[in-house]
């Protein structure tokens, strides 16, 4: 919960430049659906973030970086949770592992 806490606002200290209602909304949605995939998109965008400050990225790239990792798996709240939870080995051309 602190990484959300953060960057919520990190994302609030700039909303003249981002969708702040669009995006902290579709958070809301996505952690009712599926608390697994709400945490792995924060922790996407947090780790985003502080490699966009490490190397020098510019505020306003860096808040479209932080937009486009949070909304990277925007498309999987679609998808049924048995979906999204299950564990598939998956194989290559030749059938093996």
């Amino acid at each position: 919960m602190k990484n959300t806490a953060i960057l919520a606002r990190w994302l609030i200290s700039r909303r003249k430049e981002i969708l702040v209602v669009e995006v902290m909304s579709y958070l809301q949605n996505v952690r009712s659906y599926c608390p697994v995939l709400f945490n792995h998109s924060v922790a996407v965008a947090n780790f985003s973030l502080k490699l966009s400050h490490l190397n020098g990225v510019n505020d306003h790239i860096r808040q479209n970086i932080v937009k486009a990792a949070l909304l990277h798996d925007i498309g999987k709240i679609t998808l049924d949770k048995a979906i999204i939870h299950k564990k598939v080995l998956f194989r290559t051309r030749s059938g093996s592992r």
